[in-house]
C-alpha cells in the first residue's frame, strides 16, 4: 500500500472508531419497511434508487410462496423514501432474486445467481448481468466463474464500483463451517476462481453480505460467530496486502448500528453520503432498511444531513393541529377530514400546506376518516382527557397503485370464529366506499392468524374470514368480480409468536391492489 493510501485507511477506520462514540450525533433519516422481510439492499449509481428483496409478497413472480423479487424505492427532493414497488422484467422469477450491484454508468445491473427456464435456474449459483436499455432490464446473460460452487441455499455479496473484484459468500470449496467469504477478480470477460479470504474473517459459523469500501481497502460483514451485540452483528476488517490473505482482526462497528438483534448489508455509500445498512431493530422481527445521515462532528467524510419536510409548524390558534401528506410526505391539498363526535359530524378541507386544524372539547371521543382521490382513506380516533392539551395529526395516505398493501386495523372477529364483531362494519364501509368510488380497483384479500391451535384449523378460519369480509362487501353492492381472496392461517406472520403481544400482530386481515385501470 502506498503512504497514501495508508493515509486514507487510517482515516477511515478513525472515522468508524469515531462514530461508535458518537452516536447522539447521528440521526436515523429513513427506514424502508413492511410487513414483508426487507434484504439484500443496493443503491444504484444515481444515489435515488434502492433496490432490494421482497420475499412471499402477492405480487411476486411465485406470489405469496415465493421467497424475494427485486423491488425498487425511489427518494424524492424532500429526502423520503417512496412506496416500493416490483421490477418489471425478466429479472425476476420464481426464485430468490437479488441484485449484487451496478457498473459506475449504472447501465449495467450484476445479479445473484444463474438465470434459465424456471426449472434450471440456479439462484445460488454464479453471477448474471443484465443491460438498461432506456425502457426496461433486458433478459439477464450468465457469468461462467471457473471452481464456483454453493452448497448453501444463500449468497450475497459485493461488486466494486468499476467491476474488477466481487467478494462473494457462499459455502464453497475450503469453507472454514459455514458461509464463508471469497474474493473474485475480473478476468477479461468472466471472473477468477473464488479464493477464501483466511482464517482471519471467516470463522466456523456464518460471514455474509461483505462489502468493500471504495478504495477496496476496507471490508465490512457480518457474522454471528464472534462475540457481539446480537445473532449477528456487522463488522470491519483492513486488508493488510495485495495478496487478500492477510487482514487485520476484525472489529465490532459499535452499538451505533448492531443491536440485540440482527444486523447485516452494511454499507457506506460516499457518493451520496450515507450509510445504509439491514436491522430487525424496531421491527416485527423481520429485516428493515436504514438509511442514516450524520450530523455535526464527522462531516469532514459525510455532507449535512439534506433537509426534509416535517410537521413541526403547529397552526397555534387550534388544539388540534393536522395534516395531510402522501406516502413520501409531500403534503396532500384539498384532502377532505370528516370528524364525527357526539353525534356531530364536521367536514374541513385541507389548506394548500395540507393542514386542518379543530378546537377540541374535553372528555370527547372524535373519529376521523381522510379522503382524497385516489388515495387509500384513513381512519383514526382520539380521545381527549378532561384537560384538553394542544395535539398534533399526521395522516399518511397510500396511492391506490398496484401492490399497495392495507391492513385493516379496526375489522375485529369473535375469538376463534369468522364472526365479525359489532362496530367493525365503520371500517368496511370505508374501504367498500372507496370501491364504489373507484370502479376500476380490484383487491386480494389475505387472512392470517397466530399459530395457536392446530395448523388445519386456522388455515380454515382464516379462509372464512376472508370469505366473510368479501361477503359483505358484494353484499353491499360490490362486484365478486373485483375481489379475490386466500386464507393462510399461521404460515406468513410477520411478527414472534412467543407472546400474545406479539401474535396480536398475526391475526390480521388485509388486502392488497392488484388491478387499477
Amino acid at each position: 500500500c502506498t503512504h497514501f493510501t495508508m493515509i486514507r485507511i487510517h482515516y477511515i477506520f478513525f472515522v468508524l472508531i469515531s462514530l461508535s462514540w458518537a452516536i447522539n450525533s447521528w440521526a436515523q433519516e429513513a427506514v424502508i419497511s413492511s410487513q414483508y422481510d426487507e434484504s439484500n439492499a443496493v443503491l444504484a449509481p444515481d444515489g435515488k434508487t434502492l433496490y432490494f428483496t421482497i420475499g412471499n409478497h402477492i405480487l411476486n413472480s411465485g406470489g405469496r410462496t415465493d421467497k424475494g423479487d427485486i423491488w425498487y424505492s425511489q427518494v424524492n427532493d424532500y429526502g423520503v423514501w417512496s412506496t416500493p414497488i416490483r421490477l418489471q422484467g425478466s429479472v425476476n422469477n420464481r426464485n430468490n432474486n437479488r441484485v449484487l450491484g451496478f457498473s459506475e454508468d449504472g447501465l449495467t445491473m450484476y445479479l445473484h445467481g444463474h438465470y434459465g427456464s424456471a426449472g434450471a435456474s440456479v439462484p445460488t449459483q454464479g453471477i448474471s448481468v443484465s443491460q438498461w436499455n432506456g425502457r426496461s432490464w433486458s433478459r439477464p446473460l450468465n457469468i461462467k466463474i471457473p471452481y464456483f460452487l454453493n452448497e448453501s441455499e444463500f449468497q450475497s455479496g459485493h461488486i466494486s464500483s468499476d467491476g474488477q473484484v466481487i467478494v462473494f459468500s457462499i459455502q464453497g470449496r475450503g469453507t472454514k463451517g459455514n458461509e464463508d467469504i471469497y474474493v473474485s477478480f475480473r478476468d477479461n470477460a468472466s471472473y477468477s476462481e473464488p479464493m477464501n479470504l483466511g482464517s482471519t474473517i471467516n470463522t466456523r459459523f456464518q460471514e455474509f453480505t461483505p462489502y468493500l469500501s471504495e478504495d477496496k481497502q476496507i471490508l465490512f460483514f457480518s457474522s454471528n460467530g464472534r462475540e457481539g451485540e446480537g445473532s449477528s452483528d456487522v463488522y470491519f476488517s483492513q486488508r493488510l496486502d495485495d495478496t487478500w490473505k492477510n487482514w487485520s482482526e476484525p472489529e465490532n462497528i459499535g452499538r451505533w448500528v448492531n443491536t440485540d438483534g440482527r444486523d447485516w448489508n452494511f454499507l457506506m455509500i460516499e457518493k451520496i453520503r450515507k450509510v445504509l445498512f439491514i436491522s430487525t431493530r424496531s421491527s416485527d422481527g423481520y429485516g428493515d432498511v436504514h438509511i442514516i445521515t450524520p450530523q455535526a462532528g464527522i462531516d469532514s467524510l459525510f455532507s449535512d444531513k439534506p433537509q426534509v419536510v416535517t410537521d413541526d409548524s403547529p397552526i397555534t390558534r387550534y388544539d388540534l393541529n393536522g395534516v395531510v401528506q402522501d406516502q413520501v410526505g409531500v403534503p396532500i391539498s384539498n384532502a377532505v377530514v370528516t370528524i364525527n363526535w357526539e353525534g356531530s359530524t364536521k367536514t374541513l378541507i385541507t389548506d394548500n400546506e395540507g393542514r386542518f386544524g379543530l378546537d377540541l372539547e374535553p372528555n370527547t371521543d372524535y373519529s376521523f376518516l381522510v379522503e382524497s382521490g385516489l388515495y387509500i382513506p384513513q381512519t383514526r380516533k382520539l380521545s381527549t382527557g378532561s384537560t384538553v392539551e394542544t395535539s398534533q395529526m399526521t395522516f399518511r395516505l397510500l396511492y391506490a397503485e398496484v401492490g399497495v398493501t392495507v391492513k385493516l386495523e379496526n375489522i375485529l372477529f369473535r375469538k376463534g370464529t369468522y364472526k365479525i364483531l359489532p362496530g367493525s362494519e365503520e371500517d368496511l364501509d370505508v374501504v367498500l366506499e372507496f370501491m364504489k368510488k373507484n370502479p376500476k380497483i380490484e383487491i386480494d384479500l389475505a387472512g392470517h392468524t397466530d399459530n395457536n391451535g392446530d395448523p388445519k384449523g386456522n388455515l380454515k378460519l382464516s379462509k372464512k374470514r376472508v370469505q366473510e369480509i368479501k361477503k359483505y362487501l358484494v353484499d353491499h353492492g360490490i362486484a365478486a368480480s373485483r375481489i379475490s381472496g386466500k386464507g393462510y392461517g399461521d404460515t406468513l406472520p410477520i411478527a414472534s409468536n412467543a407472546s400474545e403481544t406479539t401474535r396480536m400482530l398475526n391475526r390480521r386481515v388485509e388486502f392488497t391492489i392488484v388491478k387499477n385501470e
